[in-house]
């Protein structure tokens, strides 16, 4: 690994690592002041703007892979062409996406199951998280030039500042004000903003040549990024009526109340899965870069590079909190039913652990431009998906599981069999060559779990301190278990070197 490389990881762990350990103080927090139905709302709210905004997936989807590769080419004319075209045209759709937000607010009560008594303040919710997002809808074209350059480390410091910043905004208004979670989509104002703001800067320190003017503005460079980008967004799309519709359908099929737990259930996943993501953004840049210079061989090594490294870090956190999550969340929400949130959150994390890692396979689909088929596999899904929960809860009376038993089912199969198969005709290699890395992922988690249920036998979790503790030694042994299983005699000398780098920062 080379030197940028390992800062740009190292960045970007401590910027998530910030993050998780502000979520996950937070989240018990905000359940307790202004409880468990309020709290389902913001995740909520956060999930209806990507549905409203999916379209603008196709443009800044493709944003970071069309201007990086002219970059890299050295044609600075045409980058700054998609430059100014993307960012006019996320002018012009943050307007028209204005329009249905508004009546989602107007209306919120006839849409949702909102209690009489939240109406105003679930209203007043939603309108701030619909601007924090028309906010970074505009200025998200400022975010390629991190990419382009390879900075992503410049990208992690602002979220480190935004979690810092964030403790202290809900700090200043829970002391002060009365508790309401009107203040959650107002920090997400805020730190949208901040975020927009530091991004800016970063364009002009490291694309100086990148500059929105009219005379750069080219229909011809928005038709070619939307052909191509058009296809995220129906995958997109897909991904949301796959994962992110749950809290939707628990709201709309069962209640409010289902809604809020469905929330909670989701924000350790969603820490992985952010992990996951966190990551493959490291590996990224290297990938499109080499799929630039049209080497191919290093593509895959790449790629192969990001799958065992991924497969070590998600696997563990993975394997464990299966074992210890009943746990976790009598520790955690003390006055829910930690039972029935661990068999919900084995149900939704479930598919993460082969997610984790075919996700840098699936983002060769970005780099080759190759979206059409993986964006009709995953809607299909979707649909499939929403089908299957709404007969099951009709025909049933599982209640809230029927929203997570064919999301599991369907999203393992995606990620076991789609995403490790289709690129590898596009590469010219053999369908099986991205799955030893996920049969040793899936080999090493299943002995981490029996270690974890091992140890407490003889440790009694009974408070965070045990917990950390059963955690810390399975984690320690996780470890020894992926070094000796996920990696070649070549992949341990290499990540021997990776680790001294990381210490001596050489």
């Amino acid at each position: 690994m080379n030197k940028r490389l390992v800062v740009n990881l190292i960045a970007n762990i401590i910027s998530y690592s910030t993050t998780v350990l502000v979520a996950f103080f937070l989240t018990p927090f905000l359940v307790k002041t202004i409880g468990i139905e309020a709290y389902g709302f913001y995740p909520m709210a956060q999930n209806i703007t990507n549905y409203v905004g999916f379209l603008s997936i196709a443009l800044n989807s493709m944003a970071s892979r069309f201007i990086t590769i002219e970059i890299v080419k050295g044609n600075n004319e045409k980058a700054n062409t998609y430059f100014t075209s993307i960012f006019i045209s996320n002018l012009i759709l943050a307007g028209i996406l204005f329009l249905p937000m508004v009546a989602i607010v107007v209306f919120i009560n006839s849409i949702f199951d909102v209690p009489t008594s939240l109406v105003q303040s679930v209203q007043a919710t939603f309108a701030l998280v619909f601007i924090s997002f028309l906010v970074q809808t505009i200025s998200s074209v400022f975010g390629v030039a991190v990419f382009a350059k390879d900075r992503t480390d410049y990208r992690s410091y602002v979220e480190i500042a935004q979690a810092v910043m964030r403790v202290l905004l809900y700090i200043v208004f829970y002391s002060f004000f009365n508790s309401s979670i009107v203040y959650v989509g107002l920090v997400a104002v805020i730190l949208a903003l901040i975020y927009a703001g530091c991004h800016y800067v970063f364009t002009k320190k490291l694309l100086p040549l990148m500059k929105i003017s009219m005379k750069y503005f080219n229909l011809s460079s928005i038709k070619e990024i939307l052909f191509s980008g058009i296809w995220n967004s129906i995958n997109q799309l897909g991904s949301m009526m796959m994962f992110s519709i749950s809290i939707i359908l628990a709201n709309i099929l069962i209640s409010s109340k289902a809604a809020g737990e469905f929330s909670i259930i989701q924000v350790v996943p969603g820490f992985i899965s952010g992990i996951i993501s966190m990551l493959t953004a490291v590996f990224l840049p290297l990938i499109t870069h080499k799929y630039a210079q049209n080497d191919i061989n290093g593509l895959i090594y790449e790629v192969k590079k990001s799958q065992v490294i991924l497969g070590l870090i998600t696997n563990i956190p993975i394997a464990v909190f299966i074992a210890v999550g009943k746990y976790f969340y009598m520790l955690w929400v003390p006055s829910e039913d930690s039972s029935k949130l661990q068999i919900l959150s084995v149900m939704v994390i479930a598919y993460l652990l082969i997610c984790g890692v075919v996700w840098p396979i699936s983002n060769l689909n970005t780099v080759m431009n190759r979206v059409k088929v993986p964006a009709l596999f995953m809607v299909a899904n979707g649909a499939v998906n929403i089908l299957l929960t709404v007969i099951i809860c009709k025909t049933t009376d599982v209640g809230i599981f029927s929203i997570s038993i064919s999301m599991m089912v369907l999203s393992i199969l995606y990620f076991s069999i789609f995403i490790p198969i289709y690129p590898c005709k596009a590469l010219g290699v053999d369908k099986t060559t991205f799955y030893p890395a996920i049969l040793k992922t899936i080999f090493g988690a299943v002995i981490i779990y029996f270690i974890t249920i091992i140890i407490m036998n003889f440790i009694l979790v009974n408070s965070w301190v045990s917990l950390l503790i059963v955690c810390g030694i399975s984690g320690v042994l996780g470890i020894i278990v992926n070094y000796i299983i996920i990696f070649s005699n070549t992949q341990r000398k290499n990540i021997i070197k990776f680790i001294l780098k990381v210490i001596i920062g050489g």
